[in-house]
């Protein structure tokens, strides 16, 4: 991004991810227009609206709604900072956005590998 532009003042703030789960819900899951959604975001996240929408529009058959769905959803959405990011605690009360394989809010998914990013044991057993 160019140095005079500053995220929140005079460019959007963007998450993509967002953008992405949005083009996806769309009917937009294929890889190329995921590819094509995440470099329009992108380009609108720098600065580059104009050419961001362009390039999502010259994508046949991608619509002018769909974008300004997608965008909406990609600017509404506030980009999660490492210190926002919640981890699985493995309780049934679990809130954390993404469950990991092993959680125990989750058991139908698998075990996890990794034991330092879930609670194995139950809340119940745990006292």
């Amino acid at each position: 991004m160019r140095p005079e532009l500053k995220t929140g003042v005079n460019v959007d703030p963007v998450n993509v991810n967002a953008g992405l789960r949005m083009a996806a819900t769309l009917g937009y899951s294929d890889s190329q227009a995921q590819m094509v959604a995440e470099h329009s975001l992108l380009r609108w996240k720098r600065g580059e609206e104009e050419s961001g929408e362009k390039l999502w529009l010259s994508e046949y058959p991608r619509d002018l709604t769909s974008w300004k769905a997608i965008l909406a959803a990609a600017i509404v959405t506030p980009e999660p900072r490492s210190a926002d990011l919640i981890t699985c605690t493995g309780a049934a009360s679990c809130i954390a956005p993404l469950h990991i394989h092993g959680c125990f809010a989750d058991v139908e998914q698998g075990s996890c590998n990794l034991a330092s990013e879930h609670v194995s044991v139950a809340p119940a057993e745990q006292a």
